[in-house]
């Protein structure tokens, strides 16, 4: 008997907690919170089934200063904390600047077969949803653009006059063009510090330049094994955006039933005109923002990145007739981002300290042109092509991938090879 008496009460309490749920769940999806105000409101109860959540005159006015100044994207929100509310946590403090409630908006949490949703709060909002909106891209790394200055047109004779050093006081060399005796212009690269270092003609260090690029030949092999895994990468991008778009698909529908089901009851007088239109509305919003989602994951499709990855690759193994034929402009990109410091000069040779790493693997021949001798392990370079190791991709229990099973090491003792 004691146990059926347990039983029986502990069922009971699940009943209860159940039926909890689900009133929580209802109040939430008519736009009515529950449980304690967040920071900046307050909750107030007239009598028992009587209750609402308004503004607090006192602590709202902070909360709504910090939402304008973090919005103004001028400082960092935990410099804006210190100065203005230090008292709250810096945990608590992301998590109110990530609060749609502020914004007139609750959340309402996934429930059973109902996905988690956004619905209009009964509540008075604090801030309008634009400020809440640059709140969330600034925090997300999103808010704080570049200033975009009008650029100097790029000489096309002197493109390199950003990238190459004087070898003799290590300054960068700039450029200009002057009128010979006969009316003839000439363009030369020289010292910004003292001409005498060096003063060449352009169309030379331009040529030499484009003879020292000619001499980065790609590893063939190495670079289809990393084109193979960037298609890999944006295959397996490619469906889980597929997947995502199909879910979200079936939420679509799903709204679009509710949003006919709603019609139904004001047909049978179940609900009034008011409460169609207030639902129907919401549903509505909800229906645009998946239809945009859906859109945004099927593009991804639709995206000829591979078209692009070729074009890449191409640029790799043909840098010296790229640089030949480029626009200024493209050149000085491309230079960026394949030297990552300065080239050393010196009238007739280039030398750099290092490549951007990605390519240093991709490319033969680096530490020659950067001017490093090879050792003794260089005559069983050109017989041996190493994938490299881990961080690049997967690593190998036993060690590095060979490609090419000729004149292979003798592992020491106690190591595994692999071919």
């Amino acid at each position: 008997m004691l146990a059926m008496y347990c039983g029986a009460a502990h069922a009971e309490d699940n009943k209860i907690a159940e039926r909890t749920k689900d009133g929580n769940h209802e109040h939430l999806m008519r736009g009515e919170w529950v449980g304690k105000a967040p920071r900046g409101y307050r909750n107030v109860r007239a009598g028992k089934h009587n209750c609402w959540i308004e503004i607090d005159k006192t602590t709202a006015p902070t909360i709504k200063k910090v939402f304008e100044e973090v919005a103004k994207g001028l400082e960092t929100p935990t410099r804006i904390r210190k100065r203005i509310c230090p008292y709250i946590p810096d945990s608590s403090f992301f998590d109110m600047l990530r609060n749609p409630f502020y914004a007139g908006i609750i959340r309402v949490p996934a429930y059973k077969n109902d996905p988690e949703q956004f619905v209009e709060g009964k509540h008075e909002a604090l801030i309008d949803k634009r400020t809440f909106d640059k709140v969330q891209d600034i925090i997300n790394g999103k808010g704080k653009k570049a200033v975009k200055l009008a650029q100097k047109q790029i000489n096309p004779d002197l493109y390199l006059r950003k990238f190459l050093m004087c070898p003799v006081c290590g300054h960068p060399l700039t450029g200009a063009t002057s009128t010979g005796g006969h009316g003839g212009k000439y363009t030369y690269y020289f010292c910004n510090c003292d001409h005498k270092h060096i003063n060449t003609r352009a169309e030379e260090v331009n040529d030499g330049f484009v003879r020292y690029v000619s001499a980065l030949k790609p590893n063939k092999a190495v670079l289809e094994l990393y084109n193979e895994i960037l298609s890999d990468i944006r295959g397996d991008k490619v469906r889980a955006n597929k997947s995502q778009a199909d879910k979200l698909e079936i939420e679509l529908q799903n709204i679009r039933s509710r949003a006919e089901r709603v019609k139904d009851l004001f047909y049978d007088g179940e609900i009034s005109k008011a409460e169609k239109e207030q639902t129907l509305e919401r549903y509505n919003k909800q229906m645009e923002s998946l239809k945009e989602q859906i859109g945004a994951l099927r593009m991804s499709r639709e995206m000829k990145v591979q078209d692009k990855l070729d074009y890449s690759i191409n640029i790799i193994g043909n840098l010296g007739e790229f640089f030949r034929s480029a626009k200024p402009e493209v050149k000085v990109l491309l230079l960026g981002s394949i030297f990552p410091q300065k080239i050393e000069f010196d009238g007739k040779n280039y030398r750099t300290g290092t490549y951007n790493r990605m390519l240093d693997l991709i490319y033969q021949e680096t530490n020659k042109l950067q001017g490093k001798k090879n050792k003794k392990s260089s005559e069983k370079s050109e017989d041996f092509i190493w994938v490299p190791g881990a961080g690049v991709e997967p690593a190998h229990p036993f060690g590095h991938w060979c490609l090419r099973p000729t004149r292979l090491p003798i592992p020491p003792s106690g190591h595994h090879s692999c071919v």
